[in-house]
């Protein structure tokens, strides 16, 4: 994928996020998310100040936090809360044609639009139909990508951030991708969809039947629990 079919295909996701967003209570708002430590709406705001970042203020806010990257995550969500969440909302909406990034591989957008999107929605039982267009890309990126986090208390809240990385869960194994034909690396074998993949390879747990395959007990035991 070249640089504007990615950022086409970050674009569509944010829309269909704020889809979802229009059609939850308030109660759902504050709901804790599966970004542990995070409500719905932390990871919202989260998202709001990602997405109007850019590699310049980026770079000035890791400066500023020493290098911590999850003090830089958690004080973005504290400057981009809203006490409405239809205002919150209404924030996140006005990100969708925004092209800001930090510098590095765009597909890391991807990355954090997808986990994100699902700290949300698995948290409230919503189910989205992800075109490979998305998921493909995210996996490929995790899979050949080194975590380069840095620690603070909401370390676990961000394990899926746009400086992280999945090579080291996915060190001995073998990924199988069963509805994209696509594998990765070699060991044991561990088969789900890409997006089940990609979202075990952003540190986040899954549910225990969207992966098979000798490999995936070596594979779950590796995420932090969420």
């Amino acid at each position: 994928m070249d640089r504007a079919a990615i950022w086409t295909t970050i674009h569509d996701e944010r829309r269909a996020l704020a889809r979802d967003l229009d059609i939850i209570t308030d109660e759902d708002w504050n709901r804790e998310s599966w970004a542990h430590g995070w409500t719905i709406a932390d990871v919202v705001a989260h998202l709001v100040d990602s997405n109007r970042t850019s590699a310049l203020g980026h770079l000035q806010r890791i400066l500023a936090a020493r290098g911590d990257t999850d003090r830089v995550n958690q004080v973005g969500v504290e400057r981009e809360r809203r006490f409405r969440h239809q205002d919150l909302l209404g924030a996140y909406r006005s990100t969708i044609p925004l092209k800001a990034s930090p510098a590095g591989d765009l597909r890391s957008r991807l990355v954090e639009e997808i986990a994100h999107g699902e700290d949300i929605r698995r948290a409230l039982g919503i189910v989205r139909d992800y075109p490979l267009a998305a998921t493909l890309p995210a996996l490929q990126y995790l899979a050949h990508t080194r975590s380069a986090r840095t620690g603070s208390a909401h370390r676990s809240a961000h394990t899926g951030s746009v400086r992280g990385g999945g090579k080291g869960l996915a060190r001995g194994l073998r990924l199988v991708a069963s509805d994209a034909g696509l594998s990765h690396g070699r060991g044991p074998e561990v088969r789900g969809s890409a997006l089940s993949l990609m979202v075990a390879l952003s540190g986040r747990r899954v549910h225990e039947t969207e992966l098979s395959g000798p490999g995936r007990a070596a594979l779950l035991a590796r995420i932090t629990p969420r």
